[in-house]
This record gives structure tokens, C-alpha cells and sequence, in this order.
């Protein structure tokens, strides 16, 4: 398969095939979300003991990328945070339908909220 269509499709490079693809893409984000020395992660229960991770998620239709790191921290941990505080960075993944979208949220007192589990 070669690159066509400026990288939105695949091509078979068989002159008699000539197959095209266009594979799909599932835009996530994975959030770390920090105030002053400590982090927030969460856990699966199935996890190991003191297995944790930050928290992940993909983005639903027609949502942009900010809007699904506040929907995800609120519905992961309750968490609220606004918008306008993340910072953005990138990585390549392993799985080739997922669009990574790493970020950093630092809370500070007036921009988000922490609730008691």
C-alpha cells in the first residue's frame, strides 16, 4: 500500500489492482493533570495492585479535542477543568487508526475542582 490523495488514502502498489483505502482514524487524548507535587491517575479495577494511569479517552463525534479532555476528567474523576488551561503535545502510536493527543493541565485553585472520593 502506497500514500495517495495527499496521505488520506492507500493505494494497493499492484499496477493490476489498484485498490484503495481509507483507513479510519479514532482521535483520543490522554490528560496529565497536575497541582503542585502530586498527579492525577486513575486505576481499572482489574488492574494489579498499584497499576495507575492518566487519563485517556477518545474524542466523540463533532467534539473537539478540548471539550474531550473536560468531558473525560469530569466523567473519570470529576475533575473540572476549563479549556482554556490545556497545553498540547503529540506522539506517534503503536496502533494505526488512533490520533493521540497528549496533555498537560496544571489545576491551579480557580481553574479546577477536586472532589473527595
Amino acid at each position: 500500500m502506497i500514500p495517495v490523495d495527499v496521505g488520506s488514502a492507500r493505494k494497493c502498489s499492484s499496477e493490476s489492482c489498484g485498490r484503495k483505502i481509507f483507513p479510519r482514524i479514532d482521535p483520543a487524548i490522554i490528560v496529565n493533570v497536575s497541582f503542585g507535587d502530586y498527579c492525577l491517575l486513575g486505576r481499572k479495577a482489574t488492574w494489579p495492585r498499584a497499576m495507575y494511569s492518566c487519563l485517556a479517552g477518545f474524542a466523540e463525534v463533532g467534539e473537539t479535542l478540548e471539550e474531550t479532555v473536560v468531558r473525560e476528567m469530569f466523567e473519570e474523576s470529576g475533575v473540572r477543568i476549563k479549556p482554556s488551561s490545556i497545553r498540547y503535545g503529540s506522539s506517534l502510536r503503536p496502533q494505526v487508526s488512533f490520533l493521540m493527543c497528549g496533555n498537560y493541565r496544571q489545576l491551579r485553585p480557580n481553574h479546577g475542582h477536586f472532589r473527595n472520593p
